[in-house]
Order: C-alpha cells, then structure tokens, then sequence
C-alpha cells in the first residue's frame, strides 16, 4: 500500500510518501488552498511542483489535510482537480483542523489550535471532530495567527503608531509607501499571505515591549476563541500546530498560563504525527 499524504495551509503543502519497506518522500510546495486559487493554478502547483518527484499514479491512498475545505465549493473544486491526477487513488480530502487534531492526538482526546497564516480550534475525540470552534477567516477572525499579527503591525505603521525605533526598522527593511501596501492588501490576491509574512518581523523583534504586547494579546484572544469556548475545556489535554505557534511559543505558553491554561503540546506542523496515525494502513 502506497499512501501520500498532504497538509496544506494557504502558504504552503507539507507532502509525505509511505511505502512499506523504502524512505520517506517528503516534499514542500506552495499551498493549495481553494478559496484562493482556481482549477488551473492547483493543477499548476501540482505537475510543476509536486510531480517531479511523486508517481502519481502509484499512489493507492491520498489524504488530504487542508485550508479551506470547509466549503462544499471548495472541496469540489479540489476533488475535480486531484481526482484527475490521481487517478489510482482512494481520496480523502480532509480540513486542515483535523490533520492538525489528528497530528496532535492521534487516536486519543484533546483540544487542538492551529496558529500559522491562520487560525483555528476544535475539540476532537477518536479520530474525529467533535466540537468545532468558528473560524471567520483573516478578516474577522484569525485571531494570533501570522495574518493577525501582520494586520497590528500595518496598522500601527499606516496610523504612525509605531514606537520610532520599531518605525526606523521597518522603513529600512520593507520601504513601502503607504500607496503601496494599501494596494496589495486591497487589491492584490492573497492579501492573508502576504500580511502573514511580517511575522518575520515580529521574530526578530520580539524582545521589544510593543512587539511582545501585540503577539500576547493575539494568543490570548486565540485562547478565549478556540480553547475556552470548547465544552468542559479545562478536562481535555491542549495541543497547538504551526509556525506561529512553534516559533513564538514562550508566548503561547505564558499567555494561556495568565488565564489559567497549560498547553501540552506545541509542535511546528501535524505531518510527523499523521505519518504516524496511518502508518498502521501500510
């Protein structure tokens, strides 16, 4: 039994390949969200990016964790488009909260968060989600993913906010007018994405006040939304998923611990525990 499997987010698509007796296959490529790209852009991604290197039709299972597909709309449009190139393959398209659950947890409980591009939370139980946590998307929601934390930041710089010597660092590193940003952000596609990546400039700036002030205030918003709002919350184990998460998790940690909340785990990304989860199927 060959099975690849996917966990895909808006910036990019973590892919492994288990075979019984060979190595792993691991691959990166952009991400695959539908909400965000077309037929012809995923089918792009894919013979471009993830063919050179994957037998596509030596693949008898596809599970496939991504951003997304909650939406019927969406999913379909994916299922078309993957269902073409895998022809071969069983596939399950799966959202990326519960490749996230299933990372974390495996085949026990626990309240599992995403905070990468974005964010998310749900409560899951033997294999599936039993209570999922409302995610509205970057613009109302996202609360202490990479989005988020680049939204402050714009604010901040655009309403000239921002403390002088965080103000100095930013013009040197981005120089952007403020034309310029309101355009992509407005106009351009997958503003997320792009919002999402001055969380680099939060990672090396962490230690100023203003900086870890707006990361704290985003976990703890994140916290309230996707961890306290979980039915009986304070008996289930708590797990997080992502860069955001992964990367700023004495954060993480210290704003939970202010509402009184341990977090167990904290890991980068689920495909080391989804590998394990259907490594019993080989």
């Amino acid at each position: 039994m060959n099975i690849l499997i996917a966990d895909s987010g808006s910036s990019k698509t973590d892919w492994c390949f288990l075979r019984e007796n060979s190595p792993l296959v691991e691959i990166q490529t952009p991400g695959l969200n539908p909400y965000f790209l077309d037929r012809d852009g995923i089918e792009s991604i894919l013979l471009k990016e993830l063919a050179p290197y994957i037998y596509f039709e030596k693949v008898d299972e596809l599970y496939f964790y991504g951003a997304g597909l909650g939406s019927e709309v969406n999913r379909n449009r994916l299922d078309d488009v993957i269902s073409d190139q895998f022809s071969n393959a069983d596939i399950h398209l799966e959202t990326d909260m519960l490749g996230a659950a299933r990372g974390l947890f495996g085949k026990d409980e626990g309240i599992a968060c995403i905070a990468g591009t974005g964010s998310n939370g749900c409560l899951y139980k033997n294999g599936t989600i039993v209570q999922q946590l409302p995610s509205l998307g970057y613009i109302l929601g996202d609360e202490g993913s990479g989005t988020y934390l680049g939204k402050q930041l714009i604010k901040l710089w655009l309403t000239n906010e921002l403390p002088l010597e965080l103000k100095v660092k930013f013009e040197e590193k981005y120089r952007y007018s403020r034309s310029q940003l309101l355009e992509i952000i407005y106009r351009q596609p997958n503003p997320n994405i792009f919002l999402a990546g001055f969380a680099g400039f939060f990672a090396a700036n962490i230690s100023h006040p203003e900086i870890n002030s707006i990361v704290m205030e985003g976990f703890s918003r994140l916290i309230q939304q996707m961890v306290m709002k979980v039915d009986n919350f304070a008996t289930f184990p708590i797990g997080f998923c992502g860069s955001i998460a992964w990367h700023f998790q004495d954060q993480l940690r210290e704003a939970a611990s202010l509402q009184g909340i341990v977090i167990h785990t904290v890991v980068k990304n689920p495909m080391s525990g989804l590998q394990k989860y259907h490594s019993t199927e080989i």
